[in-house]
């Protein structure tokens, strides 16, 4: 699919239907300590690039990319019930890793002179989703941990995206963008309000 939306993109290029351009990029990171002793800690680093074809004033086909990993640590200790051995787990590590190619639409709700500049996208995504960890166990009679890795799991979906953007004016080609985004799966809408993204990035247009 994406060969050939580049192959359209090469064969025709913007400039023969494009009114305007904008490019556009964002970062975020999410870090989250939680347990009674503050010990398991949650970390997400999420970047993102844009790209949006105006055929209109306010319309444009918008391509997009994400990349996020999500690192989970915990160290709450607890014990397994084992008739040979006294055996606790003490640590848990998962590490999740996403990328997302998206194509839509993209309606401003001003004009690109106005100060602050709302917008909002909504589109096709296709979600690549890699997830690996590990378990450590300790023997208590003995001290000895033992870490027991995770195999690695690949999955990909199809999914819907939704993104509102809000632009506030620098310059007459730059503009700072904080915006937030969705992504779910194409058959439970349901899910929208589950994975939500805030962002904040730069656009330019030319």
């Amino acid at each position: 699919m994406w060969r050939t939306i580049c192959f359209i993109f090469a064969f025709f290029p913007v400039s023969t239907f494009a009114l305007m351009t904008e490019l556009g990029g964002s970062i975020g990171y999410d870090r989250e300590i939680y347990g009674t002793s503050r010990e398991n800690t949650i970390r997400t680093r999420t970047y993102t690039g844009s790209v949006a074809f105006y055929f209109l004033k306010y319309t444009a086909i918008e391509l997009n990319y994400s990349n996020s990993t999500k690192m989970i640590e915990e160290h709450t200790i607890y014990s397994i019930n084992d008739a040979a051995n006294n055996v606790s787990v003490v640590g848990n590590n998962s590490t999740l890793k996403t990328e997302i190619f998206g194509i839509g639409i993209r309606q401003a709700l001003s004009s690109k002179e106005a100060l602050i500049r709302p917008l909002v996208s909504l589109g096709y995504a296709k979600q690549f989703v890699e997830s690996s960890g590990d378990t450590i166990y300790r023997l208590d009679l003995t001290g000895e941990e033992i870490r027991v890795f995770i195999p690695k799991e690949k999955r990909r979906f199809d999914s819907i995206f939704g993104t509102f953007r809000l632009q506030v004016r620098l310059t007459a080609a730059l503009r700072f963008t904080a915006s937030v985004s969705t992504y779910f799966k194409a058959d439970d809408f349901n899910r929208a309000q589950d994975n939500l993204k805030y962002l904040l990035g730069f656009s330019w247009i030319f």
